[in-house]
């Protein structure tokens, strides 16, 4: 099924004109819809006086109001020349929890690929926003301003995640003309990862996907480094991924590979949770 809407996450980072263009371009390409869509949350007034508290929560508030309106009119800037069916959201709210509600109008989200600050208030956390979303989540690295995904690893891994990844990127891996099925195995794993590769493969070419190679690569150092090793070598732009992860206490744990691609990855990654 193909995407019919892709949402992209709009914030004041460097990153996010150019994440803007690539979401427009993208929408373009796959002849679906474009979300802008923003949040920001006030922080908490000072313990004071009860008028001075009052007059600070209102600023706060205007300011909320101010900076949304500025998101707004920069994402239509961007996005308007580029694509013409877009709309937008926004809302003082907490950035991770507006943007995964929010989610369910779209197929695909796009994000940064980085944490831009700390700061739940004003800045959507990747890693959060991962875990909470319920849709595929295309990260971008900061530079990048277009995807061509002409040609795409996929990082396989006989899971749940990565299954629901490989299902969820479809829409992008027909549109690309090479395809590389890669999964990066301990030593005496071999055979039975190249048994998954295989038939991963066939999967893929039953939904007109084209196959360019296949392999299974020996963790030399971790399996995030030979991905990405893999995807510079083959000049890949896009990796597609399962997402591991869960939550505790308000802190989000990670598998190694999920970890690694989000805080190293030079190129755009697609996770499914």
């Amino acid at each position: 099924m193909p995407y019919a809407a892709i949402m992209v996450n709009v914030e004041d980072d460097e990153a996010s004109s150019g994440r803007i263009k690539l979401a427009a371009h993208l929408s373009v390409r796959l002849r679906c819809a474009l979300i802008g869509v923003a949040a920001r949350m006030p922080r908490p007034a000072s313990l004071s006086d009860g008028d001075v508290v009052g007059v600070e929560a209102q600023y706060a508030i205007d300011a909320v109001d101010n900076w949304l309106e500025q998101q707004e009119n920069s994402f239509r800037e961007i996005a308007s020349p580029i694509q013409q069916k877009i709309e937008w959201r926004s809302a003082t709210d907490f950035p991770v929890d507006f943007v995964a509600t929010q989610a369910r109008a779209a197929d695909l989200v796009i994000i940064a690929h980085r944490h831009v600050r700390d700061d739940p208030y004003h800045s959507l956390n990747p890693g959060a926003a991962l875990l909470k979303m319920g849709r595929p989540v295309l990260t971008v690295p900061p530079g990048l301003e277009s995807l061509e995904a002409q040609r795409v690893v996929v990082a396989w891994k006989d899971s749940r995640e990565c299954r629901r990844a490989l299902r969820d990127a479809l829409p992008l891996l027909r549109e690309a003309k090479e395809v590389f099925v890669i999964e990066a195995s301990d030593e005496g794993s071999e055979s039975q990862a190249q048994k998954a590769v295989d038939d991963v493969c066939e999967y893929l070419v039953r939904h007109q996907v084209t196959i360019a190679a296949k392999s299974v690569a020996r963790i030399q150092t971790t399996a995030a480094a030979e991905l990405i090793r893999a995807a510079q070598t083959m000049q890949a732009d896009l990796i597609v991924a399962g997402a591991y992860g869960h939550s505790r206490l308000e802190e989000w744990i990670f598998g190694g590979v999920t970890r690694e691609l989000l805080q190293s990855a030079p190129i755009c990654c697609l996770f499914s949770h």
